[in-house]
């Protein structure tokens, strides 16, 4: 489902989707990429650390994080390393 009051007051006041195929969006958000981008969180491409402070998804019992797969891609652009597990 996406939000349908996009551009109404207290959602993104004046901004709309754009509909179309050819990557012609301006200012308005590209529809298209929106949706490829939430399509490969549904495939499970996505991170369980934390992008400022590094803590990864915990469980309180037992007491076990849960680095994603995808956590070994991870950047840090300041010190241009990965964050391997």
């Amino acid at each position: 489902m996406f939000n349908l009051s996009i551009g109404q007051a207290g959602c993104l006041m004046g901004t709309q989707f754009y509909l179309g195929l050819d990557n012609n969006h301006g200012s308005k958000i590209d529809l298209v990429t929106v949706t490829t981008h939430e399509f490969g969180h549904g495939l499970g491409f996505l991170t369980t650390t934390d992008g400022q402070t590094g803590a990864q998804l915990c469980s309180t019992f037992p007491a076990t994080c849960f680095p994603s797969l995808w956590d070994d891609f991870l950047l840090d652009n300041t010190t241009n390393k990965n964050w391997r597990r």
